[in-house]
């Protein structure tokens, strides 16, 4: 009887570390796996585990963080319009030049930790032109910074992987020191 029940409590054992460690493992994976980095004058971003900062925003090219086919470019603009001005304007002028055919969800309005609203938007396109080619998948999430700045995220991928890159983009903009 002894061996039984040592088989089972293990099973149990077993069950709850798969049932209760999967948040654990969730919360580790989109803990920042460094310090924050100044990647535009206006944006501090904490990088997660994996995603690595190619460059920092020099004039009108956006600061760059990848993670395999994943994506995330970050932007400071002068602006006196608000986060829906912002978020179009971004898609006018960067998005849809190089896009043969961007389809553009209805916006979202989503709030920072900081307590800035901004404007969230998905869209798809066949690309080819500036960093991007291909078939494509990403979301713009675009604010107004304290100081006037229009500041826009924008992350991207294949379209089949981009929903898992979303949560890790999500979490780094959710954080990001906005100024």
């Amino acid at each position: 009887m002894a061996p039984k029940l040592a088989k089972a409590a293990g099973l149990f054992g077993v069950l709850l570390a798969v049932v209760l460690g999967g948040p654990v493992v969730d919360a580790a994976l989109l803990a920042p796996a460094g310090a924050a980095v100044q990647v535009t004058p206006d944006v501090r971003l904490a990088p997660l585990s994996g995603w690595r900062l190619v460059g920092v925003q020099e004039g009108a090219r956006p600061a760059l963080l990848t993670r395999g086919s994943g994506n995330l470019a970050v932007l400071s603009l002068a602006t006196g319009a608000g986060p829906q001005e912002v978020a179009h304007a971004y898609l006018r002028d960067y998005l849809a030049p190089v896009s043969a055919s961007l389809v553009v969800s209805a916006a979202e309005r989503v709030r920072l930790a900081s307590g800035l609203e901004a404007e969230r938007l998905a869209y798809r396109g066949q690309f080819d032109g500036g960093d991007r080619g291909g078939a494509l998948a990403g979301e713009v999430t675009a604010l107004v910074s304290p100081r006037g700045a229009g500041v826009v995220f924008d992350a991207w991928a294949l379209p089949d992987v981009y929903p898992y890159e979303r949560g890790d983009v999500r979490a780094m903009i959710q954080r990001a020191g906005v100024r």
